[in-house]
This record gives C-alpha cells, structure tokens and sequence, in this order.
C-alpha cells in the first residue's frame, strides 16, 4: 500500500477541488487507515520499550515511528509497518526472550543486522 498520506493532507487542506470527491475519499480513507495502524504500533513500541526498561535493558529506537515524528512532526504523515528497536549485543537473548514472551516470532527478516546470533555460552 502507497502512503499518500502528505498528499492527501495537502490536497484536502489547500486544493480540495484539484481532484474528484471519488479519489479525496479514497485518500482520506487510505489516510484513516495510515493514521490508526500508526498509532497502534507507536503505542505497541511504548510498551516494549517499558518492558525492555523494566527488565535492564537499554533499547533504541529507529525508522518507524521516530523518524515520523522527527523528520515530518507527525505520525500520521509516514507509514510503516513494523518496528525496529537497537539493543546491545550482550542483551540480544534476553530481548528475544522476553519479546517472546509478548507474542513475538521470529520473521526470517534481518534480526540481529548482519550479526550472527552469539552464543550463550560464549564460544567464540
């Protein structure tokens, strides 16, 4: 799904009547849309980012919702449909594990960048 999300703000603010009600409703729907599964999952990064405190584990945040916020000062004006989060090599395990716990599986994707898994044994 494109995110017209600027577009859409843009258009229904300054130039309503450059496009068809047809297309600034399907716009504005996309633009709903955008906005609640954004907020979702900036609620959802909070939590965890709770979580990861509450149990010692620093977490830092990036993409997503941050770069919403920073770059554009609003949520609602980029999507994204996942969350990514930095935690220190020592704390991988501990952040997979408690990631489980809420529910999370591994995608396949690109978990640890291009770092192989340590391991818990600390073979070398």
């Amino acid at each position: 799904m494109e995110c017209y999300s600027p577009l859409y703000r843009s258009l229904s603010r300054n130039a309503p009547e450059l496009v068809s009600k047809a297309n600034l409703e399907r716009l504005r729907g996309d633009f709903r849309s955008n906005v609640q599964r954004n907020l979702l999952l900036t609620a959802e990064l909070l939590r965890l980012l709770d979580l990861f405190a509450v149990h010692g584990i620093a977490a830092a945040p990036f993409k997503g919702p941050v770069l919403a916020a920073s770059a554009y000062e609003d949520l609602s004006l980029r999507q994204f449909s996942d969350l990514d989060v930095l935690v220190n090599r020592r704390d991988i395990l501990k952040a997979e594990g408690l990631l489980a716990s809420q529910g999370y599986e591994p995608d396949g994707g690109n978990r640890v960048g291009s770092e192989p898994r340590p391991d818990p044994a600390g073979a070398v």
